[in-house]
């Protein structure tokens, strides 16, 4: 089964909150079997920093997401004119003599 998580503009669907519950009510059952702490708080401590980290993820990605597109519309001038100081290859700018 699909689950569409990330819409346009990097916003999460409903269904991200679903798996987070799911992920964050494991991490709490696991927790739980070994420290003193009630299940509740063991879930709304694992959803909190789920949701922090996941957060930051989809941010990032989002962020290289623009980056990426946007790279392709750039326009980086070449140095075909004969103008430039140096040429970049595959190996770095090189001087020219």
């Amino acid at each position: 089964m699909f689950c569409k998580i990330l819409i346009i503009q990097g916003k999460t669907s409903s269904d991200l909150s679903l798996i987070l519950d799911l992920v964050a009510r494991e991490m709490a059952r696991k927790h739980t079997a070994f420290y003193n702490i009630g299940i509740s708080e063991a879930k709304a401590l694992f959803r909190q920093k789920l949701a922090r980290k996941w957060g930051h993820a989809i941010a990032r990605g989002w962020a290289t997401l623009l980056l990426d597109r946007q790279r392709d519309f750039v326009v980086v001038p070449s140095s075909a004119g004969g103008n430039s100081s140096f040429e970049t290859g595959p190996e770095g700018p090189e001087l020219e003599d």
